[in-house]
């Protein structure tokens, strides 16, 4: 139960897109890259890509009934 409750506040790395769309799990491709294109899509820039946090992710899918 302490090991959950660190885990949030631990440094996590970034996701690429590949690995959104894993968490995403959505079969259609073109579905997936949709959901990640919108604007208000939680992502931060990396170089000439964009990168996203794990609990930004989820936490953006929850609120808005995508997962």
């Amino acid at each position: 139960m302490v090991k959950q409750a660190v885990e949030g506040f631990m440094p996590q790395k970034g996701l690429n897109r590949q690995q959104v769309k894993a968490l995403i799990n959505v079969k259609d491709d073109m579905l997936a890259s949709e959901i990640i294109d919108r604007p208000d899509f939680p992502s931060y820039p990396c170089g000439t890509q964009r990168r996203y946090w794990p609990h930004a992710v989820d936490k953006y899918l929850t609120e808005h009934n995508l997962s």
